[in-house]
């Protein structure tokens, strides 16, 4: 059975939702010794495009509303998605949507893009879903990011669009799927619906809007820095293609809400077991993947310290990245989670090593960010020095009242029709 269980973890492994597959041999099993057997042949499929009358049907759904918006996920951060979404939405004036992990698909300075859904509460973006009376999901992922937060009512119409059928839920129950290949069927879908346009001026309103809000605006000076900043100074020296790498603490909320990416697979993040720890490895192999790119790994102290033994593979595998810790010496996403349902602070807050003495005893280059630094230069500095380079950032979440708040749109944004 051996063969035939290699040959299916490949398979699962480099099936269109690709990922790590754990292959487990029991020690019996191991140790026994078995006639040579010969590997099983790696077979090249083509993915299966969606049905000609489901893509009419699709067709006649979009004709018939009277403002769609689409939502991105996951499922769609792929290159050729990318460009066959860019152009519908061009010709057709509509307006994207990223979830967390779909940011960069659409770039966020194309005048077509909504930004991101950075956070599981109803927020400036979620306004665009309000207005639209069809939503047009590409790759969506419940687990990633749970349609109850969009969807609360359940009165939304929703075209399901992805390689797989939907899952079934009680806030998500769409109208009709297209399951197949989701750059053929945007491309089918163009030729369908050619000459059609959504010139709402309400949904280009609420673009400026909340471009001037999350990306525009220039957030004060503070030290320790406050996220919002941190997010503008990382930006400021990342290129369009450069990586970032989230770990998981309250700080990802942020980035995915406010980080602006410009092209797919971009910002790495998992936010489904948002596994604490994952954020080094994921750049590391990003990394190694393209080696001309800038990449930063973006961790929190609890996070990181699961992990931090990564440090010695990255510099022994003679990796180029940098490390932008954020350090507020405690479990801040538990925390602000525990006063969320009004909780005491409990168990929160830990010490930590010197980071920078401890970069330096894995062979690794320590910075630090302080008073009388600014942080993009630090982090410039950083990526000239070369190797692995781990830069310790305090950081201020004591004013984070604005995640608490309900984001509404004013009224006058929206006007009339």
């Amino acid at each position: 059975m051996i063969p035939r269980s290699i040959r299916h973890a490949f398979k699962v492994a480099e099936a269109e939702r690709p990922g790590a597959v754990h292959l487990e041999l029991p020690e019996d099993i191991a140790g026994e010794a078995i006639e040579p057997a010969r590997p099983q042949k790696r077979v090249s499929l083509r993915r299966p495009n969606a049905d000609e009358q489901a893509l009419d049907v699709a067709a006649r759904m979009i004709r018939d509303a009277e403002q769609p918006v689409i939502v991105y996920s996951a499922g769609a951060n792929r290159k050729r998605i990318t460009e066959q979404l860019t152009m519908l939405c061009e010709n057709l004036n509509l307006y994207a949507i990223g979830t967390q992990m779909g940011k960069g698909v659409v770039p966020d300075d194309h005048p077509q893009s909504l930004f991101g859904m950075g956070i599981h509460k109803h927020d400036y973006v979620h306004t665009a879903i309000d207005e639209a009376d069809l939503v047009i999901t590409l790759g969506y992922d419940m687990v990633e990011y749970p349609p109850s937060v969009w969807n609360e009512s359940k009165d939304k119409t929703i075209l399901h669009i992805d390689f797989v059928p939907a899952d079934p839920d009680e806030y998500y129950s769409p109208a009709y799927e297209v399951v197949g290949d989701i750059s053929n069927t945007l491309s089918a879908l163009a030729g369908r619906l050619d000459g059609l346009r959504f010139d709402n001026p309400r949904m280009t309103r609420l673009h400026d809007y909340v471009a001037e809000r999350l990306h525009v605006s220039e957030s004060e000076y503070s030290f320790p820095p406050r996220p919002q900043r941190v997010v503008q100074q990382v930006r400021a020296i990342m290129g369009r293609d450069d990586i970032i790498s989230l770990d998981n603490g309250i700080y990802k909320v942020w980035f995915a809400r406010m980080y602006p990416a410009y092209s797919n697979n971009t910002v790495l993040l998992d936010n489904a077991l948002a596994s604490m720890g994952a954020g080094l490895a994921a750049a590391m192999a990003a990394k190694m993947v393209h080696a001309d790119r800038r990449v930063m790994a973006i961790c929190g102290d609890g996070g990181f310290m699961m992990n931090s033994q990564d440090m010695e593979t990255a510099f022994r595998l003679g990796l180029n990245l940098v490390v932008l810790l954020l350090r507020d010496n405690g479990y801040g996403f538990i925390r602000w989670k525990q006063a969320g349902d009004g909780f005491a602070d409990f168990g929160m807050s830990f010490g930590n090593p010197d980071f920078v003495d401890y970069a330096r005893a894995y062979g690794a280059t320590g910075l630090r960010h302080t008073e009388d630094n600014i942080l993009s230069e630090v982090l410039e500095h950083a990526f000239e020095i070369g190797g692995v380079v781990l830069v310790d950032c305090p950081i201020d979440y004591t004013a984070n009242t604005e995640l608490d708040d309900p984001h509404m749109v004013p009224s006058e944004v929206l006007g009339e029709a």
